[in-house]
């Protein structure tokens, strides 16, 4: 289990390697599609990712990503995304798509 990456209740970048959620709530299912958006606020690269273990309320999870997650997420073609609280650990991986790869690489300027 990772710590020392982000505050208490926020999904944060960790280590340009993974999305750390620490006490935020957990996906309901791991075996459900998600969509990912891209935004530029202020300087910073946000990116939202929609687990949809819920059709009426799924799950948002929000971070900031820099130039090397992205490099990183251009070779995986993955965003690994953990949730830990109580000591529990879950990991949800998002496949990442062409077109969604291009925005990503764009927006940062690769």
């Amino acid at each position: 289990m990772e710590s020392g990456c982000g505050p208490s209740g926020e999904c944060v970048l960790c280590k340009d390697q993974f999305v750390l959620c620490l006490d935020t709530e957990f996906p309901r299912r791991l075996d459900v599609p998600a969509e990912m958006e891209v935004d530029k606020v202020g300087n910073a690269l946000v990116v939202r990712i929609i687990i949809k273990d819920d059709q009426r309320d799924p799950l948002y999870v929000e971070f900031e990503v820099t130039r090397n997650f992205v490099e990183r997420v251009s070779r995986e073609r993955a965003i690994s995304v953990r949730f830990v609280r109580e000591g529990v650990e879950i990991e949800y991986l998002l496949m990442v798509g062409p077109e969604e790869l291009r925005i990503l690489r764009t927006n940062i300027g690769l």
